[in-house]
């Protein structure tokens, strides 16, 4: 049985881009809307991974998102937008962050993100 993996059918999305980047009326309108949806999924993914990441290091440090044990921070909606604002945070400023990582992890992740960021802008 061969499996296909829906993520490498990326081309689709390409071809569908430039499909209607050249038969629209407004292709810069487009072209921004596409950059605010990448930036939009970057936030999102990042956001998660910075979840994951303070959740895999027990919440402890500066950096970590704040321990969800806490009522205050305890809501699924409140652990995302925390976690989407840090990612956006990271994104638009260029490592100006209140606390800098500690651990190897948290380094890891802030390069990549910092790197994601100067390709997209």
């Amino acid at each position: 049985m061969r499996i296909y993996f829906r993520f490498l059918k990326a081309r689709r999305i390409y071809k569908f881009y430039y499909a209607v980047e050249s038969r629209t009326a407004y292709p810069n309108l487009w072209r921004v809307a596409n950059l605010i949806h990448v930036l939009l999924l970057l936030a999102h993914w990042f956001g998660c991974f910075y979840y994951m990441l303070s959740e895999l290091e027990g919440f402890k440090g500066n950096w970590a998102y704040k321990h969800p044990e806490s009522p205050e921070h305890s809501p699924l909606v409140r652990k995302y937008l925390g976690s989407v604002y840090w990612s956006t945070l990271t994104l638009t400023t260029i490592g100006d962050l209140a606390t800098p990582p500690q651990t190897y992890s948290e380094w890891r992740l802030f390069h990549v993100q910092h790197c994601c960021n100067s390709f997209d802008f």
